[in-house]
């Protein structure tokens, strides 16, 4: 066991903004409350050319009965947590779909993070409390640090495990003792690591880009500007941005709401100051389990990107799905 110092700032109004992946299919709803977010900025936009992608390939994970939750990857291989009632399992795999290792993890795991050196660690939610486990994957050996406060997801900043509570961040979990600090953004959002010094933080109803540093300060926010992304006020419950990636070159992936299965996924590439790079249309595939089931096709839930690969998961009652798609130059 080990105390948790909390230092907050007062002039920060904190309130709960974490937002799951879970429920995809509802947040993918358009609401009356939505807006463009460019309205009176078309003329100021570059024009930035819509690209059609189809898959190189696709996957299943061979764990029958397991719904796939969160997928991330790094240069070298791809991570999925798949759960079922009884129980789940971490599995890293190669960039072709084959499983290199798996480990077993209890139902009610929520997160996991993947460290500099592939390690990983678990996030457990135990109600009011919150356990770590591991490092999985490592020549070190796993242990277990309990953690009185609910954590929502885990992110490694260079060799710093953190936690992200509500509005504020748990550092250094790894070690005897954390600290607590207010994480002043008004908004549900999204993590993804550039490189090993910095994380993305990414807003998902009114779309907005933070650089959080080593030192957990975080930047000035950037309005995200694109043709297919909203703000989306109170009243409209959806989400613009549900989930992110970011690629080696320091560039961020977002996948926007809502979007229709058929033309493909909306997938938006932004460079770190925010600057629209490329609009991606991918198209997912068809399967006997979803035909005759809304458009037909998987439904894009989950992102990640390595390499020269933008890999998209999906989950049926019966089976997970990944494909992947090739990154345009």
């Amino acid at each position: 066991m080990f105390s948790v110092r909390l230092r907050f700032f007062p002039s920060l109004i904190c309130f709960s903004l974490y937002c799951t992946q879970i429920g995809f299919a509802q947040s993918i709803q358009t609401g009356s409350g939505a807006r463009n977010i460019n309205s009176g900025l078309q003329q100021s936009l570059p024009i930035v050319d819509q690209l059609t992608l189809l898959p190189s390939g696709t996957f299943e994970l061979p764990i029958p009965g397991c719904r796939l939750r969160h997928l991330q990857a790094n240069d070298s291989a791809l991570y999925g947590l798949c759960t079922a009632a009884g129980g789940g399992e971490i599995v890293r795999l190669n960039k072709a779909g084959s499983v290199l290792d798996s480990i077993r993890v209890p139902g009610r795991t929520r997160d996991f993070a993947v460290g500099p050196a592939g390690e990983v660690v678990t996030l457990v939610d135990e109600g009011q409390e919150s356990v770590t486990r591991g490092p999985y994957f490592s020549p070190l050996a796993p242990g277990e640090r309990r953690i009185r406060a609910r954590i929502s997801l885990l992110h490694f900043i260079g060799e710093r495990l953190l936690g992200f509570h509500d509005a504020a961040i748990l550092g250094d979990l790894q070690v005897g003792s954390a600290t607590m600090t207010a994480l002043p953004i008004h908004d549900a959002y999204r993590v993804a690591g550039l490189g090993n010094r910095t994380l993305a933080i990414v807003g998902c109803r009114r779309p907005t880009l933070w650089k959080l540093d080593a030192s957990l300060q975080l930047s000035s926010p950037t309005l995200l500007h694109a043709p297919e992304l909203r703000v989306r006020d109170d009243s409209d419950t959806g989400l613009s941005i549900y989930a992110i990636a970011a690629h080696s070159s320091g560039d961020i992936f977002c996948a926007a709401s809502p979007y229709n299965g058929k033309e493909g996924a909306r997938i938006l590439r932004f460079d770190l100051t925010g600057k629209l790079k490329a609009r991606i249309r991918a198209v997912m595939p068809e399967f006997p389990e979803t035909m005759g089931r809304g458009d037909g096709r998987l439904t894009a839930s989950l992102m990640a990107v390595s390499g020269d690969l933008l890999f998209l998961g999906s989950a049926t009652r019966t089976t997970s799905r990944v494909a992947y798609f090739p990154i345009p130059k």
